[in-house]
């Protein structure tokens, strides 16, 4: 017996449907994702980055001197054991 729609008999009519079907349900799965994360970064594309001003002058905020990652070492260690994760605080005599 043929199905009436596609000319497959009726148990692979059946079979080839319910793949179909399945298919269909993962690809709109995964189109539903993209759509969802295309909409999360849609305002985001396109636009030149702002930065501040203090961040353009080459003597300013971009030295790496060692201090700052050291106070942020402390900082981010100051629950810690110190004597499982010793941490060297920053000193006076470092240069800024």
């Amino acid at each position: 017996m043929k199905s009436r729609y596609d000319r497959n008999a009726g148990k692979d009519a059946s079979i080839a449907n319910g793949r179909q079907k399945k298919m269909q349900g993962m690809h709109d799965s995964a189109d539903a994702f993209v759509k969802a994360e295309q909409a999360k970064v849609k305002g985001k594309g396109g636009k030149a980055p702002m930065m501040e001003a203090k961040y353009s002058n080459f003597d300013a905020e971009m030295m790496n001197n060692g201090r700052h990652a050291q106070e942020l070492a402390v900082k981010l260690t100051a629950g810690l054991d110190k004597v499982a994760f010793p941490v060297r605080p920053a000193s006076s005599t470092d240069q800024k």
